[in-house]
């Protein structure tokens, strides 16, 4: 945002030229930081060398969110483009040196610098229209490959075999019975939505593989089922059919004292920023407190989910939290709060 964080001038640049950063706009309330920079190739020593350590500030916050983007979205590449007065001036060449999100980030997107936005932002709009038709396509051939079609959602706590090597198959694309650890994350998040690139990362560092960084049907069976299945803390699930056969039976092998046992459910949102965030500590509390049933369910996975949520559940802010005993909810609370999170889990 310009507003906020206004372009420094660039270094060395003479704003007594046209298309100089005199030209460019300010973001406003910066006239007492704009009165520290350099008055065009005239100026102090002094002057330019503080002129050249705020751009270089300025770029390193923005190569920051790029990073954090291309962890987040894993591109192939990133188009990086001026709007507005600003391209008047040669902001885009003059700040891509100091990027460093191609070597940094772990899917080395390719940074494509344009120096006018003049049709930039339709050539932009349809790499971005074809990225999503082809994740789509993705997602769709992925949930037809598991059985998630027709209205049928495949319940992830309990995958079958079959499903599971349906998924190991598709993860395999060149069909050796091999999936490297690196494909692996960036398909999961394609199968389970509802979990960050972080949280995946942690899961799969718990993966026993007898290769390095290649994994085996048989060992991402056994791991799915420590991470996903029965075994795992923390139970996802994409159906309020799927959390009611909990509830009434959160730890079948437990007999009659099992049925008894309390029920915790976190809703959240794929787009929901302190849910992701809030996600490690919720694994980690499942992992202490285990006479409590941890469930954790994606608000907007399907129509089920989003039905449940705004008419049964209620939910109008997420994280929002539950706790169910016998069948029924007890307590619900909304924030992530680690405090109020421990003190509550305490009353169950």
């Amino acid at each position: 945002s310009n507003a906020n964080y206004p372009v420094p001038p660039l270094p060395e640049a003479d704003r007594s030229k046209p298309g100089s950063y005199s030209a460019w706009p300010k973001g406003s309330g910066d006239a007492a930081a704009a009165s520290a920079w350099p008055k065009g190739s005239g100026g102090t020593k002094a002057a330019l060398s503080r002129a050249e350590e705020s751009w270089d500030e300025w770029v390193r916050m923005v190569d920051g969110y790029l990073i954090q983007l291309a962890e987040y979205v894993k591109p192939t590449c990133i188009i990086v483009m001026p709007t507005g007065a600003y391209t008047t001036g040669p902001l885009v060449e003059t700040m891509q040196p100091g990027l460093q999100v191609s070597s940094v980030a772990h899917c080395k997107p390719t940074v494509i610098p344009v120096s006018s936005a003049v049709g930039a932002l339709v050539k932009g709009a349809a790499v971005g229209a074809l990225v999503e038709l082809t994740q789509q396509e993705a997602i769709a051939t992925l949930r037809k490959a598991v059985g998630d079609v027709d209205g049928t959602t495949v319940q992830l706590a309990e995958m079958t075999e079959e499903q599971l090597r349906a998924a190991f198959d598709y993860f395999d694309e060149d069909g050796d019975g091999i999936v490297t650890e690196e494909r692996l994350a960036s398909s999961l998040q394609t199968l389970v939505s509802s979990l960050s690139p972080e949280l995946i990362e942690k899961k799969l560092s718990t993966i026993q593989s007898s290769a390095k960084g290649q994994v085996t049907f048989e060992e991402f069976q056994l791991w799915w089922e420590t991470s996903f299945g029965q075994e795992s803390p923390v139970t996802f699930i994409t159906s309020q059919q799927e959390f009611q056969a909990i509830l009434d039976d959160p730890f079948p092998s437990a007999g009659q004292q099992g049925r008894d046992s309390p029920v915790v459910l976190e809703v959240g949102f794929s787009f929901c920023r302190p849910c992701k965030r809030f996600e490690p500590k919720y694994e980690e509390y499942a992992e202490r407190y285990t006479s409590l049933r941890f469930v954790r369910m994606n608000g907007n996975e399907n129509e089920g989910t989003i039905k449940f949520c705004k008419e049964d559940l209620q939910v109008r802010k997420t994280p929002s939290f539950f706790v169910f005993r016998g069948g029924k909810q007890v307590l619900s609370w909304t924030g992530a709060n680690e405090d109020v999170f421990r003190s509550n889990l305490l009353k169950a």
